[in-house]
């Protein structure tokens, strides 16, 4: 018993003295005056400084060092730094930026892209301006080129034509030039009269009066032209044409360039602005007309010249057009044929009047009768002609013409007449008289024939196809279109009674926007050293600006076959080019007023307004004088040419 007391107690020792072992140390470290951690001795302050006899010197800013980056509150803003890393020691500590959206970036993308397209197109731009100048550049050297070959043209034509011509001089003084055929070119008299033979026979009379009015004669038109005059502020001359034996004053504008008179045709009425914005307009639907609608059906010229009209018209300019080019060919044929246009016929004491009518002559006589005269046979000499009366008090009544020339202007012969329920028929003189000389058949022309039943109308053997593209019929109607519009213009201006003053007026012969020329008179010319002819209804593009002597260089667009060659470049003076734009007015005039006539009929829609209304060109007064002038330039024309012929020709 006492001895187990004993033991527990040992036990109960021992774990007092483990548990002591365990606290002791754990409190030794909280007792500052532990022997066996003594603490350290306490740190003395430092003795204070000596104030500085002066302020320190501010520190130097490194440089890029921004203002108030040192200040205290700079600092609580500063970016943390980083101890280490990749980089260099202290540097800033960068944001990122959060990841963009899909809506950002299609929106980065399509300004880039528009960035990229602008810096494309000015680019593009200064290329264009380059190449700009570069085609001026090469126009200029290409214009130069083209001068010095037209001078070089020029004088070989030149030399051409002094190789390929004679001329010298009668005893009487006159000067003749004669062709590569010995056949008489011209006549220049001591009096200063100009007699040309055109290609086909046709001549020409130009002369002076002793007062300076200029007399010519050209086929079937006859005119004395005065001495230029001024009324209302502008400068005009008057012409006297003789038609139909009866005078025709009209007035042209003078426009002045370089020292250069043109004479320019100028309009006495204008139709509405109205209708002419309507002529120079389009049609809603077009238009079907044809040869038939043109009344052109059968017509002996249309298949002469393998003339071909629009089946259907989109515009009147194409309308006009036809009408226009239809016309010259018209007048053409009949010159070829040499029949006068006119004629005042006389038989058994009753007299008439006979028009050619581009098919036939439309006869009417001073008793009331009428009708229509087929010529069957005209050789340049001898001459038949049928007549017909369909309508009137001599309805059924026919007769036939046999006779031949007793003058240059007079037909005259024997005539056989019938008429039915009238008293049978019989036989009577007849005579017809002409205005102007009536033209023989050039030996080279194609000889006039009767038609196929030999009653209807003269024909001409053969053909003389006129060889014209849609793109020079197009080029026509845009010349049509242009003289449209500047008489909208000018009857706007008449309207309001308020014409606009002309400002350094160009004559529409040097417009370059206005390049394309209908001849109007036959003449000869030279192509490549060669003579040949243009004719009426030939198309002509001028090529150049006026050239030395007043030529200019033209392009033949369209010809006949028996003319200069289409795409030869000819030189024609500008008066003469001039006369043809002139000419081209007053066949489009023509035109308008029959497309006044015939709008809302047919298939044709219908005009707003058809008015006219006076263009404000001063009125004038016919010269009574013109016939006498033309009736002697005639008589000396004759006599010159009959004493030429009678001598030997020099140069033989």
């Amino acid at each position: 018993m006492l001895g187990l007391r004993g033991s527990s107690a040992t036990v109960l020792l021992m774990s007092v003295w483990l548990l002591l072992a365990m606290a002791i140390p754990a409190l030794a470290g909280s007792q500052p005056n532990n022997p066996q951690n003594p603490a350290p001795p306490p740190k003395q302050a430092p003795p204070p400084a000596k104030p500085p006899s002066k302020p320190p010197a501010p520190p130097a800013k490194p440089a890029g060092q921004v203002p108030g980056q040192n200040h205290p509150a700079a600092a609580q803003h500063a970016p943390a730094t980083t101890p280490g890393g990749p980089g260099k020691q202290g540097q800033p500590q960068t944001k990122q930026p959060p990841p963009k959206t899909d809506t950002q970036k299609q929106k980065e993308e399509q300004e880039k892209l528009r960035q990229q397209q602008e810096q494309a197109k000015q680019q593009e731009k200064q290329k264009e301006l380059e190449r700009q100048k570069q085609l001026e550049k090469q126009k200029e050297l290409e214009r130069q080129k083209e001068l010095e070959k037209q001078k070089e043209e020029d004088r070989k034509r030149d030399e051409d034509r002094k190789r390929d011509t004679s001329t010298y001089r009668t005893e009487k003084g006159d000067t003749v030039t004669l062709g590569r055929n010995r056949k008489i070119q011209s006549i220049e008299t001591k009096n200063g009269m100009r007699i040309e033979h055109g290609p086909r026979g046709q001549r020409t009379i130009t002369s002076k009066t002793k007062q300076g009015a200029l007399v010519v004669h050209q086929g079937h038109v006859q005119y004395v032209q005065g001495q230029k005059i001024t009324l209302k502020g502008r400068d005009y001359v008057k012409r006297t044409y003789i038609a139909d034996g009866k005078p025709s004053p009209r007035l042209y504008k003078v426009v002045s360039r370089d020292g250069h008179d043109y004479i320019v045709y100028a309009p006495t009425t204008l139709y509405s602005s109205r209708f002419l914005t309507w002529a120079s307009g389009s049609w809603s639907r077009s238009v079907p007309w044809g040869a038939d609608a043109w009344g052109w059906s059968g017509a002996p010229w249309i298949s002469y010249y393998g003339f071909t009209t629009y089946a259907e018209y989109a515009s009147p300019p194409l309308w006009l057009t036809d009408y226009v080019i239809a016309s010259s060919l018209q007048a053409a044929y009949v010159d070829q044929t040499g029949l006068p246009f006119t004629l005042t016929e006389c038989e058994s004491g009753i007299c008439g009047t006979w028009t050619w009518n581009g098919v036939q002559y439309d006869a009417s006589w001073g008793n009331g009768a009428v009708g229509k005269l087929s010529v069957v046979r005209w050789d340049g000499n001898e001459i038949v002609i049928t007549r017909q009366d369909p309508v009137g008090t001599s309805a059924g009544f026919s007769e036939t013409y046999s006779g031949r020339l007793t003058s240059p202007t007079t037909f005259a012969g024997t005539a056989t007449y019938s008429w039915p329920g009238h008293g049978g028929g019989g036989r009577q003189d007849w005579n017809a008289s002409s205005p102007t000389p009536i033209q023989a058949v050039a030996a080279d022309s194609p000889t006039p024939v009767a038609s196929g039943n030999g009653q209807m109308t003269a024909g001409l053997s053969g053909g003389d196809a006129l060889a014209i593209s849609p793109d020079v019929k197009q080029a026509v109607a845009d010349e049509v279109k242009a003289i449209l519009h500047a008489e909208e213009k000018a009857s706007e201006d008449a309207e309001r009674e308020n014409p606009t003053p002309p400002v350094d007026e160009v004559p529409p012969v040097l417009d370059p926007n206005r390049p394309t020329f209908i001849v109007a008179t036959d003449m000869m010319v030279t192509a490549d050293g060669q003579d040949c002819s243009l004719t009426q209804g030939d198309i002509l593009t001028r090529k150049d600006a006026l050239g030395a002597n007043e030529m200019v260089n033209v392009k033949v667009s369209a010809s006949k076959k028996s003319d200069c060659a289409v795409d030869s470049t000819v030189a024609v003076t500008v008066d003469d080019l001039q006369e043809m734009r002139n000419h081209f007015q007053e066949q489009l005039d023509r035109g308008e007023k029959e497309l006044a006539d015939k709008q809302g009929t047919g298939k044709m829609p219908k005009a707003t307004d058809i008015n006219t209304v006076a263009s404000g060109l001063p009125r004038a007064t016919a010269d009574p004088d013109a016939a006498t002038a033309l009736k002697d330039q005639q008589t000396m024309a004759d006599q010159a040419e009959a004493q030429v012929n009678a001598a030997p020709k020099g140069g033989q």
